[in-house]
Order: structure tokens, then sequence, then C-alpha cells
């Protein structure tokens, strides 16, 4: 009887376990991520696909980069199991688990026209301006407040558009990552027409997000302590400096 009941338990197990993989989508946020030549990349992505790397799980890229409240919208469906630099948001608990600990830190930078001489060194100065956003985005509750109360906000769609809208003069400032904000203004050649200046001296703190869908707080928790091992370690710092971004905390 013993024997019987344990080949019936061996016949109920798999014969091989499947290599976990986890559904990477991606925002475009560069230095941070972004999709290039078919796959995504970036300081935030590497990162990622490091400590999986460790925890033996494949991180499946996507093709291509999509805007930020479809990310949202695949996670919550199911569609991808992960993302990076999100926001920890009460409303996004109900379909994602946030990792216990900041992916990623650094400040919120304002970026005006040069040309228009503002000297935003302080809260007060930003009264009445027009501050340039970016739909879906969590800013921190302290720049919210104060835009609700004494500020005036335009929404763009992403980023790029957000300084288009300054450079045209329809917005006085727009409220970005300095690293992120830097990198476009390279890009497009608009660094000389730009300066910057820190807003209200708020940190970011942007967390990994899985899918409630399709990953379990268990792994998570086990994600967590492989995060904790590899932070600050020898591989982690040649990304920063990979990826230019030695100055972050």
């Amino acid at each position: 009887m013993l024997l019987r009941a344990l080949l019936i338990l061996l016949a109920c197990l798999p014969l091989a376990a499947e290599p976990l993989k986890l559904r990477l989508v991606t925002d475009d946020w560069p230095p941070y991520e972004y999709a290039a030549k078919g796959k995504a990349d970036g300081y935030s992505v590497a990162r990622l696909e490091a400590v999986l790397r460790q925890m033996e799980v494949e991180l499946v890229h996507p093709d291509r980069a999509v805007p930020w409240k479809r990310l949202l919208a695949m996670l919550e469906a199911g569609e991808a199991d992960v993302a990076v630099n999100g926001g920890k948001v009460d409303n996004r608990e109900a379909y994602v688990h946030f990792s216990a600990e900041p992916f990623t830190e650094t400040r919120w930078t304002a970026f005006s026209r040069r040309s228009d001489g503002l000297r935003l060194q302080k809260k007060e100065d930003f009264k009445g301006l027009r501050a340039g956003l970016v739909h879906g985005w969590s800013y921190s509750p302290e720049i919210e407040a104060f835009l609700g109360s004494q500020g005036k906000s335009v929404v763009s769609y992403d980023q790029f558009s957000n300084f288009r809208r300054l450079l045209a003069g329809q917005v006085d400032y727009v409220i970005e990552e300095r690293q992120v904000g830097l990198h476009l203004a390279a890009k497009q050649g608009w660094g000389e027409q730009l300066v910057t200046a820190d807003v209200m001296n708020q940190p970011i703190r942007f967390y990994v997000m899985f899918s409630r869908k399709t990953v379990t707080p268990e792994w998570v928790a086990r994600f967590d302590a492989a995060f904790r091992a590899f932070r600050g370690s020898a591989e982690d710092r040649a990304l920063r400096k990979r990826y230019g971004l030695e100055s972050l905390p």
C-alpha cells in the first residue's frame, strides 16, 4: 500500500520544472529604462536583470516601450509580470506588489527656459507659475499639494511633449528627474536653452512593481532578499558607471 501511494504521488509531480521567467514591460525613461534594437535597456533594466540572474530567473524583454498608463494597465491585466520605477501610490496596491525597498532614489528637478531668467530657489518662487506634468505620473505629496493649492499645471502625454510645451512657452517649467531631463535635453540639442533648479528638495523613491495576477507575495520576498544582497555590490557600482549615474545616492 505504501509503495502504491508513493507511485501515485510521483505520477502527480511534473517531470521537470519549467525555468521561471518574468515578462518585463517598460516605459521610455532613459537613462533608466528604454527600448533599443528590439529589447529593453537602461540602468534600471540592467540592474533588475542582474538581480534576477542571481535568482536563476530569466527576464523576457519587450521589443518596444509603451506609454506609462498602458504599462500600468498591462500589469493590472497580468499581460506583463514586472516593471521598474513605479511610485508607491495607494491605488496601485490593488493590482501590484511593490518591492520592499526603493529600486531608484533620486530627486525631482525643475527645468525652465534660460531666456526667462526665473530664480526658482524656494517654494514661493513657483507660486502662480504653470508646471508641466506627465499624465499618470505620481509626484511627491508635497509637490502635488502645492500645485493643487497655489500652482497651476498642464498635463502632457509624455516627457518629450512636456519639454516641447516648455520651449513653446505653454508652461513655465517642467518637473522631471534630473538625469532623465538632462539626457533628453542633450539628445534634442536643448541644453543651452534650459536651466535647472531643485523642486522643493523632494526625493524620488521608485519601486519595482510585480503584477498580483502572476507573481506571489512569497516570490517578491525572495526578490527583496536578493536585491538587498546585490545593492551596492561591485557589479551594481559598475552598472552605475556604465550608464553615467555615479552620483545617485
